[in-house]
């Protein structure tokens, strides 16, 4: 049935169950993570793995929580969007604030209705994950601006954590696999036939879950 319809969750729990009842850890991990290859935000996968992972005496998976980030929403009516910021506070001295901003702008520029908004960010026609993928890579930009000369700027250890994903070429997987979106489906799979060990080589290396 997974053979048939990769994204049908329930055919895989049934097979997760077969699975970890016989003790087969080697197999359940390869199920599981073709299962997260298929379906990203499948957390009982997610989990499958961690206990398949545990079971071959490696350590578990940790969930990974995404820098604070508010939303920008339509304004009543359609017209113009309202930024919602959520990092922001009085006497702050971190740079949480800042990169924070950088994210806003871009999802502002993509949801607004100014075109000329997005012709300045090459946002022109993006896919949804295209615009999402220029958000964060904006913001570690401003935060690769303040570490220049051996500065170490106060930020959130997510910020630290996304930096160290995009420095390694997996922006792209974490996005994928940490924070999917049922819109960047056509992107995701064009991705994976383009690097089909990513997804494993991305889990072993950093160990963390949605």
């Amino acid at each position: 049935a997974v053979g048939l319809e990769p994204t049908y969750g329930r055919a895989w729990r049934f097979l997760f169950d077969c699975l970890y009842q016989l003790e087969r850890w080697e197999d359940l991990d390869r199920a599981a993570l073709d299962a997260i290859s298929a379906e990203p935000d499948d957390h009982a996968a997610w989990g499958r793995l961690r206990q398949a992972r545990e079971a071959k005496g490696l350590s578990g998976l940790t969930r990974f929580h995404w820098p604070t980030v508010g939303r920008v929403v339509p304004k009543p009516g359609g017209k113009g969007v309202e930024i919602q910021v959520r990092s922001i506070r009085e006497g702050q001295d971190s740079l949480d604030g800042a990169l924070e901003l950088a994210v806003l702008l871009v999802r502002t520029a993509c949801l607004g209705d100014d075109p000329n908004a997005r012709k300045a960010l090459q946002l022109e026609g993006a896919s949804p994950f295209q615009q999402e993928l220029k958000a964060w890579s904006s913001a570690l930009a401003v935060l690769r601006e303040h570490s220049q000369g051996g500065k170490e700027p106060k930020v959130d250890a997510a910020w630290k954590q996304v930096l160290d994903f995009d420095r390694v070429g997996h922006l792209e997987t974490a996005l994928f696999l940490l924070a999917f979106r049922s819109d960047y489906r056509r992107d995701f799979e064009a991705w994976k036939r383009q690097n089909p060990k990513a997804i494993g080589i991305f889990i072993a290396r950093f160990g963390l879950r949605p």
